[in-house]
């Protein structure tokens, strides 16, 4: 029994009232017999269900006792499953499928999108766990793929696609000529001085002016979240969001703004709330009055969500390398419905 809503009306809406967030096609069948072997799974996707209801109920309490009671489940069960053997594939994908969805459970976290409750107004030291949980999902599937099954989770985790797009990036190490020519020269004034930091901010920033030119459906979304892929293993770039370096704000913050060109029920508020943040933050800082530069960097970040893109003063200056056709969807064949749930 879950406190606040019964396990089978939990169990119950996830399958029938919204489609579980991932492209291609997972059958329900197979997530529910996973779920049933791996309670862990099983407590996650309940929590996530309980999420859901919260987010569309007017009367929240019921959901959101849920929702703890579940979440609280799910995470002692997944930090026991990691440290179980991990060499048997159902196990190994229950893992993965866990960190997903506990990933959507804590992006969700947030009850409304007031700024002031941000993690760039806050001191409290795990300001940031939330974004360490979903810098933590590209290791943890890599440390997988030995034992999951390639023809479960090679297509449905986009691998293929994941590895080549970074390869792309790290053929282009580096913020130095050719390589800078891709960006605008408001950017390149913001990271192109960085030294051996920017290798940091390099991959990010280059799928972030990619996924400006990218339509937002459905199916793209996932692009967006490749955002994350790029980032260094190392947390250097998280590191650099604690130590409130302005580059690395305004980078997290323009990709949040590209993220509200979507509606989720699971990334409205925390989008809104970090993206409006951010924005306020910098403001404070007063940095639209030190330079052109930045203000046609707030420019950009003020006008991020908007699609099509608002016009530019001037093309910018692009190199061939802007125009690898790239292997992914560029539109969503139907209407999901956890899009609009």
């Amino acid at each position: 029994m879950s406190r606040g809503i019964p396990r089978h009306a939990l169990l119950h809406h996830f399958f029938t009232s919204f489609k579980w967030p991932f492209p291609y096609n997972y059958e329900a069948s197979q997530l529910l017999a996973l779920g049933n072997s791996q309670p862990f799974l099983l407590d996650t996707l309940l929590a996530v269900a309980a999420s859901h209801l919260r987010h569309h109920s007017v009367v929240k309490q019921p959901s959101r006792l849920a929702e703890q009671s579940q979440g609280s489940l799910a995470l002692n069960g997944f930090r026991a499953a990691l440290q179980r053997p991990r060499d048997d594939p159902k196990t190994a994908e229950a893992i993965v499928l866990t960190a997903l969805f506990l990933n959507v459970l804590f992006f969700s976290a947030v009850e409304d999108d007031d700024p002031a409750k941000s993690w760039i107004f806050s001191r409290q030291p795990d300001r940031l766990a939330w974004l360490s949980l979903q810098l933590g999902f590209k290791p943890l599937v890599m440390s997988t793929n030995a034992f999951r099954r390639d023809d479960v989770f090679t297509d449905v985790f986009c691998l293929p696609q994941v590895f080549y797009y970074i390869r792309l990036c790290s053929r282009y190490t580096g913020l130095c000529s050719r390589t800078t020519a891709v960006f605008p020269l408001h950017w390149q004034h913001l990271f192109g001085s960085d030294g051996h930091k920017g290798r940091v901010f390099h991959d990010p920033a280059r799928v972030a002016l990619h996924l400006s030119h990218i339509e937002p459906t459905c199916d793209n979304f996932f692009l967006y979240c490749k955002f994350f892929v790029v980032m260094d293993i190392e947390l250097r770039f998280r590191d650099l969001l604690e130590r409130e370096d302005e580059r690395a704000v305004w980078l997290f913050g323009y990709w949040l703004g590209l993220l509200n060109r979507f509606q989720f029920w699971w990334t409205g508020l925390r989008v809104r709330m970090e993206w409006t943040a951010i924005r306020l933050w910098l403001d404070r800082r007063g940095v639209r009055g030190r330079s052109m530069t930045w203000i046609k960097l707030m420019r950009d970040l003020d006008t991020a969500a908007e699609w099509p893109q608002p016009a530019q003063e001037e093309p910018d200056e692009v190199t061939d390398m802007d125009h690898v056709q790239l292997p992914w969807p560029r539109r969503c064949q139907e209407v999901d419905s956890w899009v609009h749930c």
